[in-house]
């Protein structure tokens, strides 16, 4: 059974400032600025996002340019269209997705 995301920012809805997210949430409008969440982020296939991202767990449909830090997980569906450096300890790139930027992933502390 699928969980249900709740929609914070609705497409054609446009947001600059800094948003914290205290339950999981979805972006489908625009969004520049910083976003902290504190449960699963998904950045639907309309959004489009210029910021900072921190969350545990991050999955990507739609385009973003910044920076993401996902302390969990950060997924990259086909659709997805990141310029961005990141910052995981688990990554899943889909087929057709397109990555540009600096990536760090998997656990830095078992590094020779």
């Amino acid at each position: 059974m699928d969980r249900v995301i709740p929609t914070a920012l609705k497409p054609g809805a446009e947001f600059v400032g800094r948003v914290h997210l205290a339950t999981p949430a979805r972006l489908d409008g625009t969004l520049e600025g910083e976003v902290t969440a504190v449960g699963q982020l998904w950045i639907g296939p309309t959004a489009c996002i210029r910021a900072r991202v921190h969350a545990p767990e991050i999955i990507i449909e739609g385009r973003i340019e910044g920076e993401l830090h996902a302390t969990r997980r950060l997924e990259l569906l086909s659709t997805a269209r990141v310029i961005a450096d990141l910052v995981t300890p688990s990554l899943s790139l889909h087929e057709g997705a397109v990555l540009q930027g600096q990536c760090r992933a998997g656990d830095s502390s078992q590094s020779p």
